[in-house]
């Protein structure tokens, strides 16, 4: 073609939606907004705490298939479980609340955060 290939690179998210009524929302169009140029991996909410993964069969290939994702050093965003998720992978200790979180609440950015790609 003469040296005037243009290669056009489509983002894959593989987003793991937990709850057929926690989808990714604003992070969806955050996405698209930014035109992140790089895959990477979502995984989203769901009642269920990260602590009883193992009460759940479908919970717990998520756990391996996650665990694969981090090894690789791939990029992740947990959204509520999934965070929860991906804390206990990095070797957090997560604990069930006595009461269920429900809601949105200011956040602010760490240093790391503020220069992130996803930002």
């Amino acid at each position: 073609m003469g040296g005037c290939e243009k290669i056009v690179r489509k983002i894959r998210v593989l987003v793991v939606q937990n709850c057929e009524a926690k989808g990714i929302g604003l992070y969806e169009q955050h996405l698209i907004d930014r035109k992140i140029k790089y895959d990477f991996f979502i995984a989203g909410g769901t009642p269920i705490s990260a602590c009883e993964i193992h009460k759940h069969n479908f919970l717990e290939k998520e756990w391996r298939y996650l665990e694969k994702v981090v090894k690789l050093n791939k990029a992740y965003f947990g959204i509520c479980f999934g965070a929860q998720i991906l804390a206990r992978l990095l070797g957090a200790k997560v604990r069930k609340k006595e009461v269920m979180e429900v809601g949105g609440y200011d956040v602010t950015l760490t240093s790391d955060g503020v220069r992130s790609l996803l930002v």
